[in-house]
């Protein structure tokens, strides 16, 4: 994943005065039952060596709404229809984030945040996170743009 990262990280810092860096990683989080069937989340143990190694904070604002069966053995159609509003931010936790990253202070505030998950594969679990994300942020300070970027292990 770090070769991908610093990959993306030179895509969008080309022709820019400034390196660009993401604020905040953002684990994919997995349901309680699945957790307790694996014993950890993969999507935050890789955010975790990922921020480690890069010098980035992890924040654990996505929550699961409900459980969900293994997307694997779904069809695209059904992989679409049982992510929507599959994620939901954690408005403490999001304000939290907001706190710390002092964003009152910009003019035209802009948020950029690193989405980590395992698979891709219809892009409908990216989806579901960045609108939870988005909603999160809006309904906690409208004035914040946010910039959702995806990085995952592979893609199937």
């Amino acid at each position: 994943m770090i070769p991908a990262y610093r990959g993306m990280i030179a895509q969008q810092s080309a022709g820019s005065q400034t390196a660009f860096r993401f604020d905040a990683v953002i684990p994919v989080p997995v349901s309680d039952e699945r957790l307790q069937e694996r014993g950890f989340n993969q999507a935050e143990r890789l955010a975790s060596y990922l921020a480690e190694h890069e010098h980035l904070t992890v924040y654990d604002i996505l929550q699961r709404t409900r459980h969900s069966d293994k997307q694997s053995f779904k069809t695209r159609l059904a992989r679409l229809r049982d992510t929507k509003q599959l994620f939901a931010a954690d408005l403490d936790a999001t304000a939290e984030m907001l706190d710390t990253l002092n964003l009152n202070s910009l003019h035209q505030p802009l948020i950029k945040l690193l989405v980590i998950d395992d698979i891709y594969t219809t892009g409908s679990t990216a989806n579901s996170c960045a609108l939870a994300l988005t909603e999160g942020i809006g309904q906690l300070a409208p004035q914040i743009n946010a910039q959702i970027f995806i990085l995952t292990l592979a893609r199937s």
